[in-house]
């Protein structure tokens, strides 16, 4: 079946903004790392590597992106694991194109609308707000819980982390449904979440 997406045509490891397919997601920071990329002209380049606990896909941090989560959360990048950010296909220049990326809306885990310039070097600063959203669930995901979850269990269908957003579950309850259900196929908890969609 030919999917909707470049990204999907020709997928890899990272998160792309059409991925995201025009509408805000919000992910539970799992894990942040360094890591040697290969950039432009070949050139390796250390970047920052964020992954996920309700996603396989992972996210090179930007700048601009890693200021917004200092600012929400904190300066130390290991207070930002286990946070809630809320993601959005957006688009920046580079040189003299404009190309797609992603930026971060906010967080459920700020207690306000927060208001934040971004240095951006030579160029005129960014003003941005990190937005205070509201998630369905009953609870901030617990860090003890997500980050000792097995790398399989965080394999996660694209339908079965849309089914878990319609639900509203936090990211405690959906790693303990993929936990308890790990001996099934995609196909076969696709159609018990459905199964919960349709009660």
């Amino acid at each position: 079946m030919l999917p909707d997406t470049y990204s999907e045509l020709y997928p890899n490891r990272f998160l792309k903004s059409d991925l995201l397919k025009g509408k805000k997601v919000t992910l539970t920071i799992r894990d942040i790392d360094v890591e040697e990329l290969t950039g432009e002209n070949n050139k390796k380049e250390p970047k920052v590597v964020m992954k996920f606990v309700e996603r396989p896909l992972e996210l090179v941090v930007p700048k601009t992106n890693g200021y917004c989560l200092k600012r929400m959360f904190s300066n130390n990048p290991h207070d930002w694991i286990g946070k809630r950010i809320v993601l959005f296909p957006s688009t920046t220049k580079f040189g003299r194109e404009t190309v797609d990326c992603i930026r971060i809306w906010g967080s459920p885990d700020i207690p306000e609308d927060m208001p934040i310039t971004v240095p951006q070097g030579r160029k005129k600063a960014l003003e941005m707000v990190m937005h205070k959203t509201e998630v369905k669930g009953n609870g901030q995901a617990s860090i003890q819980n997500t980050a000792t979850a097995p790398a399989s269990d965080l394999t996660v269908h694209p339908k079965l982390v849309e089914g878990f957003g319609y639900l509203g579950w936090n990211a405690d309850v959906r790693v303990n449904w993929l936990k308890a259900n790990a001996a099934l196929s995609d196909d076969d908890k696709i159609a018990k979440l459905q199964a919960e969609l349709d009660k």
